[in-house]
């Protein structure tokens, strides 16, 4: 019976060791702290892009630059967000003013070119421009016959080509 309950704690035991051990190969080594694993959190595959450092608490200086980068970071796309809508709005500008305004034709008036416009967006309403003129908020910059051709300037942004059709 004895020797029944030294088999019994000397399995007990065993089990025990071995739980808390890996075995490799031929020898037993023991399992190391989590501080051994910092390699991979450092290493992390799925960690923001961005820094996550932490600015120590006691750290003013610090903390006050890293604030500053926030804010110039922050101001920098507000600006690239700006900037790309007004992009889109002249784009779209763009196209407004392709669809609506026709060149119906380009006539020679007092030896200067005058272009015939329709107007889409005004039941097609008829314009006679010359070099100079306003329509819908654009300049006619140049009138070119021999391509058929005139040339809008909206706001000194964007150029509009209008074709005879």
């Amino acid at each position: 019976m004895r020797r029944k309950i030294n088999k019994n704690i000397f399995l007990s035991v065993l089990l025990l060791v071995l739980s808390c051990a890996d075995v490799m190969g031929a020898g037993i080594r023991v399992r190391k702290d989590f501080s051994y694993y910092k390699v991979v959190t450092r290493r992390n595959i799925f960690r923001p892009i961005w820094d996550t450092s932490e600015v120590r608490k006691d750290d003013k200086e610090a903390k006050k630059k890293h604030r500053e980068e926030l804010e110039k970071a922050e101001k920098e796309k507000q600006e690239r967000l700006e900037k790309a809508k007004q992009e889109r709005e002249l784009a779209a500008k763009k196209r407004e003013l392709e669809t609506n305004l026709v060149l119906t034709g380009i006539i020679l008036d007092d030896n200067q070119f005058q272009a015939v416009i329709q107007n889409r967006k005004l039941n097609n309403k008829t314009f006679f421009v010359g070099k100079g003129d306003m329509i819908e908020d654009t300049e006619v910059v140049s009138i070119d016959d021999s391509k058929g051709e005139i040339v809008l300037d909206y706001k000194n942004l964007i150029k509009v080509k209008l074709y005879l059709k």
